[in-house]
């Protein structure tokens, strides 16, 4: 199983094969993805090719756009910051990362949700992307709202081996990978409830309330939490050592 998430659903339906349930995490290319391949010219050009200000807070959905996702729930939690701040010109800016896969009318659906809103100009549907290490580098928080339980979620690993901090849905394997503490007790982001635009708007509230400094020291916990659980070495050893359980 991908997660105790997993192998919980797994033992529900067999029972009797709890005995032989493992456990191995998916990994990432932590290599890949380490926030120092990329210089500040990097990530401008990585912006510009966005359309994005370099200045500019990025909040970035790495996800197929689909309902399942929850872009809808994203874009609604923005239209719902403290003070107004979905409107203010220090209001970040969200970049969708990922195909729609011909969900032409889902995409036009979050593009007049956010027309609604006054945030037309700072949404951002890139479509297929094909270098992630360089769209992870570019952004300063990733946001994952599914709606329904992910077996495990490898964007949240991927996002914390990129160094970014991290708010996922409080369901299913995400929480397993986020460890929802302040970044003095570890913590490498935060989780909210699933489908629930008011409880993601008030963990990203508190993102965006947190000093640079701090959302930094979340996104180093995040690179240590990946580096010490969920790297393609270790989940490649965990599969090796089933195999040799098998041998004996």
């Amino acid at each position: 199983a991908n997660s105790h998430f997993t192998a919980a659903r797994i033992q529900s339906v067999y029972p009797s094969m709890v005995e032989k349930l493992r456990v191995i995490p998916r990994g990432c290319d932590e290599t890949a993805l380490a926030r120092d391949n990329f210089s500040a010219g990097n990530i401008a050009a990585k912006r510009k090719q966005w359309g994005v200000a370099e200045n500019a807070f990025v909040i970035m959905c790495p996800a197929r756009v689909t309902h399942l996702k929850g872009q809808h729930v994203l874009i609604d939690a923005l239209g719902l910051l403290k003070n107004g701040a979905a409107k203010s010109k220090q209001a970040p800016t969200l970049v969708l990362v990922g195909s729609a896969q011909g969900r032409d009318e889902y995409v036009a659906q979050l593009r007049q949700s956010a027309a609604q809103l006054g945030m037309s100009e700072r949404l951002v549907m890139t479509g297929l992307e094909t270098d992630m290490p360089s769209a992870y580098a570019a952004a300063d928080l990733a946001i994952v709202p599914t709606i329904r339980p992910e077996p495990f979620g490898r964007t949240c690993i991927e996002a914390q081996a990129a160094s970014l901090p991290v708010i996922a849905s409080d369901d299913g394997g995400f929480r397993e990978t986020v460890i929802a503490e302040t970044a003095q007790n570890g913590g490498t982001g935060w989780l909210a409830a699933p489908d629930n635009a008011v409880a993601l708007a008030a963990a990203i509230d508190a993102a965006l309330a947190m000093s640079p400094e701090d959302l930094a020291h979340l996104g180093k916990n995040g690179r240590a939490n990946v580096l010490e659980n969920y790297t393609r070495r270790a989940m490649c050893n965990r599969t090796l050592n089933v195999y040799r359980e098998w041998l004996l």
